[in-house]
């Protein structure tokens, strides 16, 4: 894996305030689906905790078509 097939997640804070969370991230994308990861991350007294959600979107095809 080289330098440019890195990117950066960037962290905003939730409306709640109480967690942040990162951009999604595409994991597979077909003609009819796509899989997307999105970060979560957590704090507590002495550590964040990064969770994870899953997040699968069935494409349909457009109106009129």
């Amino acid at each position: 894996m080289s330098d440019s097939d890195v990117t950066r997640i960037n962290r905003k804070k939730a409306a709640s305030g109480r967690v942040s969370y990162g951009d999604a991230v595409l994991l597979h994308e077909t003609s009819k689906s796509r899989v997307t990861l999105v970060p979560f991350f957590i704090p507590h007294s002495d550590h964040t905790e990064l969770s994870v959600k899953i997040v699968s979107y069935a494409k349909q095809p457009p109106p009129n078509d």
